[in-house]
């Protein structure tokens, strides 16, 4: 399991950090920009 992930929840990205999910809904282009940059991964 990685430390930082994105989980897709409704097509809203929110931030997982060591297994909790954080409760605040990341936008779109923002979760879209850290993903594609190799950032921060999608979790699995």
């Amino acid at each position: 399991m990685q430390l930082v992930c994105f989980k897709v929840v409704n097509g809203q990205y929110f931030l997982v950090v060591e297994g909790i999910e954080i409760p605040a809904p990341i936008p779109a282009f923002a979760a879209a920009l850290l993903i594609g940059l190799g950032v921060i991964p999608l979790c699995s």
